[in-house]
């Protein structure tokens, strides 16, 4: 039997076609190789993937009889077993993959073990019948092998093809491997990641008193390239956002149809379940059966990546604060957990340099730090949410209100502007005239902020972090601005806003890991303010002027006056050319500082010049213990 793939022409040996006929091995083209994820590409099978690992096992043990033959014992049994195994490893996937795994007893492979060991299974009387009991036993050892080396629990056999087996799956470059990410690639994003040139390299060398593979120095890059690319797919494919709130919908179809489970189900049967539920009466159940049933999010998602522990309780905390009807309609939002660690100390990948026997982490810097990844996934289906604030007949104005809540919450809540400061002899407020003039600016909003900054021990101006509290319409907020670095030639901040002093402090410690417990008042800022929306191209602009004044424990100081142009949506490219307008006046000029630090900066000076022994003094000490 020959089959034409992504490797080019398979030829299948005529004692393993009996295997490939049978019922759970043809089952595995109904199984999609990626589950739920939601790329269009990602429709290729588990039957293509074992077949792939069977061309691989071939190129192996082919490779393993021309190099080791003098060293290994290689059996005809061992050799069968590993084909086998190459084979039937994945027919014990549930339906979507690894997915179904979530909601069943066992793994995928102890449901493999399970249906080789049924004697009443068309693949256990193919196997038997062909090779014998022996292979079979051999086939299942191989299929336990994997998960007792990720255990940890598999010591050393004696040398053989399966030696050989191990030794590549300990070191994490196995022939499963190879395919799925050439596979993967291939399909989805139409890549040739040819990893099995890497094979040609393997030699066997004494190390730690074993015998150890061991790769030709024309591998490393190969090797490191491997492992990057891995990396890569588990980051932007298998553990893609999209995918994994897919798969937290899934979950909750589920429960909510009270629809479970077995290892018999077939993705068909699913597929089928999903598009009978499309026309349900629960809109929950709706939303959910046309979003599976597409495998595709709309744009009523917003999704949020968090990448530790701590800041996502802290995260999740806070949203449910700021958007507290979440708790009772919690069946539009998501959430995810998920890891991989692709290279680490233990994978033991020897390179031979020069005859110089070198673990890869030590041998180059190629590949010399932890390919691991943590990431948790906070989603929200506003779309679903407004459904179900209608149905509950909350009015139009209070669901756009959740919404803007949620948005806030989520929101990547970056600050751009670029600020300009006037100098010494220009009349600001004469000059701001011939800016509003340029610009065309109309009808301003007149706007009077109070705005009190925090610190303690000149902490957080270190860090340039400003906290700031408004008293707006007698609701207090709390602001928390840090700057951002990148390549851009506009300022930009993270924004955070909280409800209370200790939430701020909290959120400085777990968030920004800020040495922090306390907080006094630094200096109070009034500020008036005249602004002005301005549409430029198809970008959106906040074009303020500002006059502050300064105020420590009821001392006025110097007023400042400074220009902001903020942009609120669009394209940074437009600020760029209001930008050359506003620099082209001579009384003008940018500035880098917040107006926190300009007031601070002018505060120092007139005390320097009035009383050089002041020390600035703070009051109303808030903690957290």
């Amino acid at each position: 039997m020959t089959i034409n793939d992504i490797w080019g022409q398979i030829n299948v040996e005529p004692c393993y076609e009996k295997i490939i006929n049978s019922k759970e091995f043809v089952s595995q083209k109904n199984k999609v190789q990626l589950g739920l994820n939601c790329n269009d590409n990602a429709i290729h099978t588990r039957y293509q993937h074992s077949l792939g690992v069977y061309y691989l096992a071939c190129k192996l043990i082919n490779l393993c009889k021309a190099k080791f033959s003098n060293i290994l014992n290689i059996t005809l049994e061992d050799e069968q077993a590993i084909k086998c195994m190459a084979l039937v490893h994945d027919i014990g996937h549930g339906c979507f993959s690894h997915v179904s795994e979530k909601f069943l007893d066992g793994t995928h492979e102890d449901n493999t073990v399970n249906i080789l060991l049924d004697e009443n299974s068309e693949i256990n009387n193919a196997i038997v019948s062909t090779f014998g009991k022996t292979v079979l036993d051999k086939t299942i050892s191989l299929i336990k092998m994997k998960e007792k080396i990720n255990g940890k629990e598999l010591q050393s056999s004696e040398p053989s093809l399966v030696f050989i087996v191990r030794k590549l799956l300990s070191g994490g470059i196995d022939i499963d491997r190879m395919d799925y990410i050439f596979r993967d690639s291939r399909f989805v994003m139409g890549e040739n990641n040819d990893f099995s040139s890497i094979l040609n390299s393997i030699k066997l060398e004494y190390i730690d008193d074993d015998l150890e593979i061991v790769f030709d120095s024309d591998a490393e890059y190969k090797i490191a390239n491997f492992f990057n690319k891995r990396f890569e797919l588990y980051d932007t494919l298998y553990l893609d956002n999209k995918t994994r709130v897919m798969e937290a919908i899934f979950g909750k179809f589920l429960e909510l149809t009270n629809n479970h489970l077995s290892w018999n189900t077939t993705e068909v049967e699913m597929n089928n379940l999903f598009r009978q539920y499309m026309n349900h009466s629960n809109e929950i159940i709706k939303r959910y059966a046309t979003i599976l049933s597409g495998k595709k999010l709309d744009d009523g998602f917003i999704i949020r990546e968090i990448n530790n522990a701590t800041s996502y309780d802290f995260y999740k905390k806070r949203l449910y604060r700021l958007v507290p009807e979440l708790k009772k309609y919690d069946s539009c939002i998501f959430f995810s957990h998920c890891s991989a660690s692709i290279y680490n100390s233990k994978n033991k990948i020897f390179i031979d340099k020069d005859g110089l026997i070198k673990e890869i982490s030590e041998s180059s810097r190629i590949l010399n730090s932890e390919l691991k990844k943590e990431k948790y996934i906070v989603s929200v289906d506003l779309k679903l949410l407004k459904k179900c604030l209608e149905l509950d007949c909350i009015p139009s104005d209070e669901i756009e209100e959740i919404i803007k809540r949620v948005k806030n919450a989520t929101s990547a809540e970056i600050e751009q502007e670029k600020k300009y400061t006037f100098k010494e002899n220009s009349n600001p407020c004469e000059d701001f005239k011939k800016i509003i003039s340029v610009l065309n600016l109309t009808e301003p909003k007149f706007i009077e902020n109070v705005d009190t900054y925090y610190d303690c021990d000149n902490i957080l101006e270190t860090y340039r972090i400003n906290v700031r509290k408004r008293v707006n319409n007698d609701i207090v907020e709390y602001t928390v601005k840090r700057p951002l670095s990148d390549k851009s030639s506009i300022s930009k901040r993270e924004e955070k806003n909280f409800s209370s002093l200790e939430e701020v402090i909290e959120f400085l410690q777990k968030e920004w890991k800020i040495p922090i417990k306390e907080l006094t008042e630094k200096v109070t800022l009034k500020t008036k303010r005249a602004r002005y929306d301005l549409k430029y191209f198809d970008g959106v602009f906040e074009i303020t002027f500002d006059k502050t004044t300064p105020t420590v424990d009821g001392v006025e100081y110097k007023s400042n006056y400074m220009v902001e142009c903020e942009l609120k949506n669009g394209n940074s490219a437009y600020l760029y050319f209001i930008n050359q307008f506003i620099k082209s006046f001579d009384f003008i000029e940018e500035c880098k500082l917040s107006k926190k630090e300009i007031a601070m900066t002018i505060i120092s000076k007139q005390n320097d010049s009035e009383n050089p022994d002041y020390e600035g003094k703070t009051k109303k000490l808030v903690s957290v213990k």
